[in-house]
């Protein structure tokens, strides 16, 4: 079975981890399939790259597992070197910045990536502003400044980037249990 398999594989032209990772694609959200199969590409160099290329703050082709995948990867330099490329690249669309964007901080803590993910939400635009805005939220406790930044996605927020890495840094706003990259269950 094994010989079969990894012959089906090469002939196709897929990696093992192409293979799972497809199977990934269609094993639905909360199966343990997916969470099986997620735990086994997390940690591989070829799973890595398939999750950066599928995030995006809908899910992606798997329905969050790559961003589990990245969240959870060992693989640090590789996963974050990759979502800051992400995230300083213009031509990449805004689900997968404000992804990508909101990855590097659960994993790494940095200021910088806050303050990134919340530039690309400041401004009114398209509804992933507004999806990207109730992330924010629910990774910030803004105390009494939240009603400034959770706005529909058709209006800008009211605290400028200036105003809001201000409050950051002097504590005013707190990140919820800011853990960096553990692994545990995606919930």
């Amino acid at each position: 079975m094994i010989l079969a398999y990894t012959v089906i594989l090469t002939v196709a032209g897929c990696s093992k981890e192409d293979h799972k990772f497809a199977v990934l694609q269609s094993s639905g959200r909360d199966t343990e399939k997916s969470r099986q199969l997620s735990l086994e590409l997390k940690d591989t160099h070829e799973g890595i790259r398939l999750a950066l290329k599928d995030i995006n703050c809908y899910g992606g082709t798997t329905e969050g597992w790559s961003s589990w995948i990245l969240r959870k990867s060992i693989l640090s330099s590789q996963v974050n070197c990759g979502l800051a490329k992400i995230c300083t690249n213009e031509v990449e669309s805004m689900s997968r910045r404000i992804e990508a964007s909101r990855l590097l901080w659960e994993r790494t803590g940095e200021l910088t990536w806050m303050v990134q993910w919340y530039g690309f939400v400041q401004k009114s635009g398209k509804p992933v502003i507004g999806i990207g805005r109730k992330y924010l939220v629910s990774t910030v406790d803004f105390g009494e400044f939240r009603g400034r930044v959770d706005v529909p996605a058709s209006e800008n927020t009211s605290l400028t980037v200036y105003e809001f890495t201000n409050l950051f840094m002097e504590n005013i706003i707190h990140p919820f249990n800011l853990q960096t990259n553990q692994t545990t269950t995606k919930n």
